[in-house]
């Protein structure tokens, strides 16, 4: 009942890509074959198979998807300025941070490009960590905005390693951003806490909040000039350094270390671990303070 009720509802995706403008970027057809498609998409049985969409002969939206000539990039600059639109006006309202967050995933293939007829193209190798070893498909970065409880796509960037490296693909996105009305982080796991997004971050007006590796060089009183990991820091703490925190049912020893890392950042790191295994399953928490 529930699921048609919105297929029954064409008209709201229709009237949203009218709202978008995109009716200026593509031909008639075109509009009508995105439209179709987004409404293929939210029924439950889809299963992301092009032969599923039956508004016209499949040839036909192949050639749509493969020949037909659109301006990819304006439509996706109209469809960034709206979610832009909608999470800065949400943070002008409410007087609430702007929260940005990165991360990457892998579409898998079932057959590598040595074993394809026809080799996808953009697909290559990459580390799936969900998998835990490399796996051949195409990967992707993504970039979520959020403000309360309003969680909008940004961008999701197709990754080719040969041409420019996952960092400098979040780099130029964060560029792009605006200043945040009041407060704005970049949330991120540990592959990408670097110099470089570090500065991206704080030149856009952004706090950096993430992971950190435990072999990062901190520079703490007495382990100056050269510092020491995080890692084998962490096994200089006695108890007495710690506190305990209660998050839930779980309970945390952490850390908290309040100076610079070597680059010459001040950050404040938490080093948490659950308790009763603090410095033999350790993780970091990593911001820029």
């Amino acid at each position: 009942m529930f699921m048609d009720s919105i297929i029954s509802d064409s008209n709201s995706i229709f009237k949203f890509l009218k709202q978008l403008d995109l009716d200026l970027f593509l031909s008639k057809p075109q509009f009508n074959h995105v439209n179709q498609f987004l409404n293929l998409m939210i029924q439950e049985n889809y299963q992301g198979k092009i032969s599923a969409v039956k508004h016209c002969h499949r040839t036909s939206f192949g050639r749509f998807l493969t020949d037909s000539p659109w301006d990819e990039e304006a439509i996706s600059h109209q469809i960034q300025t709206y979610v832009l639109s909608c999470i800065y006006q949400r943070s002008y309202q409410t007087q609430q941070p702007i929260y940005v967050m990165v991360d990457d995933t892998t579409c898998v293939k079932t057959k590598p490009s040595s074993r394809a007829t026809h080799p996808i193209q953009g697909c290559s190798w990459h580390f799936s960590h969900l998998h835990h070893q490399h796996v051949y498909g195409h990967q992707f970065v993504a970039l979520m905005l959020q403000c309360e409880d309003l969680i909008l796509p940004y961008q999701i960037i197709p990754y080719e390693k040969e041409k420019q490296s996952k960092i400098e693909l979040v780099r130029r996105a964060l560029m792009e951003l605006p200043k945040p009305p009041y407060k704005g982080y970049v949330l991120a796991d540990s592959w990408y806490t670097c110099e470089a997004l570090l500065q991206t971050a704080k030149q856009v007006g952004f706090h950096y909040l993430g992971a950190i590796k435990t072999n990062r060089i901190i520079l703490p009183k007495g382990y100056r000039p050269n510092g020491i990991q995080l890692k084998q820091f962490a096994k200089t703490l006695s108890l007495h350094d710690l506190d305990l925190v209660t998050v839930g049912s779980e309970r945390y020893y952490t850390y908290l270390y309040k100076g610079r890392i070597r680059g010459g950042h001040v950050v404040q790191i938490i080093l948490s671990s659950p308790n009763g295994s603090f410095g033999r399953k350790s993780f970091t928490l990593f911001y820029e303070s």
